[in-house]
C-alpha cells in the first residue's frame, strides 16, 4: 500500500516480504528506487521502463527492524561485507572518474571505484575503491595509482608520437591504474581503510615494475 503521511510531504509505503528473506530488513539497511541509468558505458535498470521502478535492498547488519527511510538513488556502497580489499585513494580533483570506474593492473581490470567524498578538510577528495579477493595481494604499502582516465599524447615532430589509453571505457568513463615495485621494495600487504595518493600521470620507472 502507498499513502500520504499527515503532514501530506511524505509517502509512507507498506511492503510485503516473504518470511525467508525477513533477515535483510535491519538497522542499517538501505533500501532505494531503482531507475533507468543511461550513461557511455550502457543501460541499466532498463527493466524500468517497461514495466515501473522497483526497490533495491542492502542489508544492514543491526537488530531487525520494520521501520525504514527510502533513498531517492543508490546510496555509495564504500565497505561492502565481503572478502575484496577496500581501500581510499586521495587525489585533488575527481576528474571523470565515477562510481563503477574500473581499477587496471597491467590493463587488466582488477577492481572498481565504489564511491567518492570530501575529505573533513575539504582540501581532497577521497575515493573508494575495492579491489577483487583474488587480486588484494597485488596492491601492497608501497603500490603507486594514478590516473588512467582519457587519452594521454606524448613526443613531437622529430621523435614521434605516442599515444596510450588504458582502454576504450577507461576513455569513456573514467580508470585508475596501479604498479607495485618488486622484492623487499614492495612493502607488507595493504590493509581494509589503507590511504594512497592518487597520482595524476606515472613516474618514470613505474611501469617496468615487475613484482613476484
Amino acid at each position: 500500500a502507498i499513502q500520504f503521511d499527515n503532514d501530506l510531504t511524505t509517502i509512507i509505503a507498506r511492503l510485503r516480504v516473504d518470511n525467508r528473506f525477513e533477515t535483510f530488513f535491519r538497522e542499517g539497511t538501505r533500501i532505494w528506487v531503482t531507475t533507468p541509468e543511461v550513461n557511455l558505458k550502457g543501460i541499466k535498470n532498463l527493466e524500468t521502463v517497461l514495466f515501473g521502478s522497483s526497490l533495491e535492498v542492502y542489508p544492514g547488519k543491526g537488530e531487525l527492524t520494520h521501520e525504514f527511510i527510502g533513498l531517492e538513488k543508490k546510496p555509495q556502497i564504500i565497505a561492502p561485507t565481503d572478502g575484496d580489499l577496500h581501500i581510499v585513494l586521495e587525489t585533488k580533483h575527481l576528474g571523470s572518474i565515477d562510481i563503477g570506474s574500473q581499477v587496471y593492473y597491467r590493463q587488466m581490470p582488477v577492481g572498481r571505484v565504489t564511491g567518492y567524498n570530501l575529505a573533513a578538510d575539504f582540501k581532497d577528495v577521497f575515493v573508494y575503491v575495492s579491489i577483487d579477493e583474488k587480486y588484494a595481494a597485488i596492491v601492497r604499502e608501497n603500490t603507486r595509482f594514478w590516473n588512467a582516465s582519457g587519452i594521454k599524447v606524448t613526443g613531437g615532430i622529430f621523435s614521434g608520437v605516442t599515444v596510450s589509453t588504458q582502454s576504450f571505457q577507461s576513455l569513456m568513463t573514467g580508470g585508475i591504474a596501479l604498479a607495485t615495485p618488486g622484492k623487499e621494495k614492495m612493502g607488507s600487504p595493504a590493509y581494509n581503510g589503507y590511504h594512497f595518493k592518487l597520482h595524476d600521470d606515472p613516474e618514470e620507472g613505474w611501469l617496468d615494475w615487475t613484482p613476484d
